[in-house]
């Protein structure tokens, strides 16, 4: 291997350390964690803006059925008293009004397809959130506990007092034999 080969390993080697201690992984995932949290905030407000807009389709279908209600009762009062002239009028009026029910319906049932496919995306970005949490946990450094510098321990194993009560009399009882 040639000495010019060998100095382009070592210097990519390096330039790829140090890149690597530039991009800081915990970092990144942190910055990942707010791009999420915010996309899900903005997936929230859709959600709620779509179910504000059919909240809005349902009033307006039940003033639309008042008025159909009431149409109604005219259109009796001109056939009772012969008046086609008035109940032609009113018969349009009602036709527009059912055409606008029919668009209602419609409207209500894309909002629910919406809001069905946004909760949908919602979930699945709340669970990478918490993928990504999850990860961001396992980079942080943990505490590192009081203890001296060279002892070696297992903080994450637990030990009960009456395991080091039994432990310490069994190391006094083999320091006591002959």
């Amino acid at each position: 291997m040639t000495l010019l080969t060998r100095f382009s390993r070592l210097f990519r080697a390096d330039v790829n350390a140090m890149l690597d201690r530039l991009e800081e992984p915990d970092l990144q995932l942190r910055q990942a964690v707010r791009d999420m949290q915010e996309e899900i905030e903005q997936l929230q407000r859709q959600c709620r803006s779509r179910e504000h807009d059919l909240t809005q389709f349902s009033s307006q279908a039940e003033q639309a059925a008042s008025a159909l209600a009431q149409i109604d009762e005219e259109l009796d009062l001109c056939v009772a008293h012969a008046r086609d002239d008035l109940a032609r009028s009113l018969v349009r009026r009602k036709l527009q009004i059912e055409n606008g029910l029919r668009l209602l319906a419609n409207r209500r049932e894309l909002t629910a397809r919406q809001i069905a496919a946004l909760e949908e995306r919602l979930s699945d970005y709340q669970a990478r959130l918490e993928t990504t949490q999850h990860k961001l946990e396992l980079l942080e450094p943990q505490e590192v506990s009081a203890q001296p510098s060279g002892a070696f321990s297992f903080p994450h194993l637990a030990v009960t007092d009456e395991d080091v009560e039994v432990a310490w009399l069994r190391e006094q009882q083999r320091r006591n034999r002959p």
